[in-house]
Formats: structure tokens, sequence, C-alpha cells
């Protein structure tokens, strides 16, 4: 299966990048948000006056702006051809992170010195209710029925179909969810959490990166050249957990008890600042390295299929959609053929 550029979209910094079933949409540091198709043709695009977070939910494309005086503005644009559908203020002293459920975008925000999660119609924007969360940072299921927040001193799960909460001793990291699951990472030690209890945690062991320095040209101090594991932000495909690290490796572990399943290993030294998020696409994984490589691993043993250099570090998230993936860079949105 090989790997190879397809395309690239230049825009000022994409801070977003979200994939729908029929088109594309990235929302660029400027604001400028437009969407795209899988050839990189751009259907729309729209100048929204400083948006800074984006969801996509029943084919309505939702911008966050604003926070002036106050209040901030959501904004509901048609998926197909960007015309505004509606616009709604929220009164709130911090809004942040909008996430996309079926038919309801959900949006975390900061109001009369609580942090409250807030849901909206997709198709008008109307308020459809409002849970008091606990901590500063949130993650939705994507049927809306559980909410997970985080902060330094520890993690609640939110059950909203019974009304209940159940508080969880840890410390803070990134964090995915997948119906009842919540896989995150806290410092060397990928872990799952369901029901409000960590059922299973796995420590990610050194990497000696001696040889590979030598290789790439590094001076040898006599020293072995050991770096943590520093994993990021997991991804969840069927009953697997794909997590990468900032020494070069991605991990494949089981999501019912957490066993490692395989580790592949980059080529070069490590210049990226973090760890990217990979994604899965008909029986592979596309794993951005922290050597400005892109690995194209195969789902079933780690084994690196093909390869293509990148530019630069990349430290964001992939998105596959179809043949291709996707990887939102400095310089725009860049896409790979992975068929």
């Amino acid at each position: 299966m090989p790997l190879r550029s397809a395309w690239h979209l230049p825009l000022p910094s994409p801070a977003n990048l979200v994939r729908v079933a029929e088109l594309g949409v990235a929302l660029a540091a400027d604001g400028t948000v437009l969407a795209f198709d899988q050839d990189g043709e751009v259907h729309w695009s729209a100048r929204t006056g400083g948006a800074r977070a984006l969801a996509v939910s029943d084919g309505v494309v939702v911008t966050l702006g604003g926070g002036v005086g106050g209040r901030f503005t959501l904004t509901g644009r048609g998926l197909h051809d960007g015309t505004i559908q509606w616009a709604t203020s929220v009164p709130a002293r911090r809004m942040t992170r909008l996430f996309a459920g079926d038919g309801i975008i959900h949006g975390t925000l900061a109001r009369s010195g609580r942090f409250v999660l807030e849901s909206y119609q997709a198709t008008d924007g109307a308020t459809l209710g409002a849970l008091p969360l606990d901590r500063r940072r949130a993650m939705v299921a994507l049927d809306g029925r559980r909410v997970w927040t985080r902060d330094a001193d520890g993690l609640t799960e939110h059950d909203r179909a019974h009304g209940t909460s159940r508080q969880v001793s840890l410390a803070d990291g990134p964090m995915t969810e997948a119906g009842p699951w919540l896989v995150t990472s806290v410092g060397d030690t990928v872990l799952a959490v369901r029901d409000g209890a960590v059922l299973w945690r796995t420590r990610l062991s050194e990497r000696d990166l001696t040889e590979v320095g030598l290789a790439d040209g590094l001076d040898d101090d006599g020293e072995a050249d050991l770096w943590d594991a520093e994993p990021g932000r997991p991804t969840i495909a069927g009953d697997h957990v794909y997590v990468a690290d900032l020494s070069g490796r991605l991990h494949c572990l089981a999501l019912t008890d957490g066993t490692l399943r395989w580790t592949a290993l980059s080529r070069h030294y490590p210049s990226a600042a973090a760890p990217a998020r990979v994604a899965t696409a008909k029986g592979v994984v596309v794993w951005p390295g922290s050597d400005e490589v892109l690995y194209l691993v195969a789902e079933n043993d780690g084994a690196i299929l093909d390869s293509a250099e990148l530019p630069f570090p990349f430290e964001g998230a992939v998105e596959t959609w179809g043949p291709v993936a996707l990887l939102p860079c400095a310089d725009g949105v860049r896409a790979y053929r992975v068929d």
C-alpha cells in the first residue's frame, strides 16, 4: 500500500480540522473557515471575524467567535454552501471548546464563577440545557451520554443519562473517548477509565536513542541517550488503542485490558516538541513520527509499510477521510494518499 503526497491547501496555520462524510472543513488561525473535497478543491470560504473553535453536526458548520463584553457568538453555516443559517449570542466570561454530537453542539464555558457544558441544537442554535462542571477541562462522548472533566486534582465521569457522577484520583493528561471508555495518558503510562474506575494501566518503557542519534550524525558523548516515553493523545479504533510517544514510537494496546500488542519505531532522531495523534484507515495506522516522517503502519502487527518525508515536525492530529489522510500544518492542509 503506497503512501504519497496528494495535494496541499495553503492556509495561515489551521487551528482545527474536521472531516465529515461529504466535505472536509478547516478553520485557520485568522478565523477563515472553508470547506473542501477529497481532491483539495475549495467549495466555499468565509471570514468569521476571529473564530477560534469549530464543530460540524447535522450538515451545519458551527464556529465560535467573539468574547467581547462577556458575550460569545455561535454561528451556524450550511456545510455545502457556507450560508449563515443562524447566529446566537452566548453570555460567558470564557468559552473554549466545541464538541459535535448527533445533531447537537456542546460548548464548554465559564459563567457566574462556574464551569458549564452548554448544549445547542445544530440546526438552529437553540439552547438545550447546561450541565455544571467541577473541573476546568472536558471531553464529551459522541452520543452526549457521558462527560469527563479533568484538572490537576483528578477526573470526574458524569453519566448524563442517570444524573450521576464519579470521581477518579488521576493527574492531568490528554483524553480520548469511545462510548463508555476514556483512554488517557499520565506521565509514561497509558490508562483506561470506565464507569468511574481505572480498569488498566500500562507503563511504556524508555527508548534508547543512542544508535539512532549516531546514525543521524549526532556526536557520541559516551553515554546512553535514554528518552522517557511521553505518550500523546490516544486514538481508539475498534478493540485497540494507538498512541505515539515523543521518543519516536507508536504503540498498539488492547482496549479491554491494556495489553501491549506491538510497538513500531521511527527511523530518525526526534525533532518534534510533542507527539502527534494518529488515525486509522482500512487496516493501517497513519502515524506522523516525531522525526518529520509520515509512516503507514499495519494495524495487525506494526510493520511499517511505507513512509514519506514531512516538510517540518508535525504535532497535531491526523484525520483520515476515504483514500486520503489530512494533516493540518503550519502552512495549510496537506493531504496524503493512503490507498
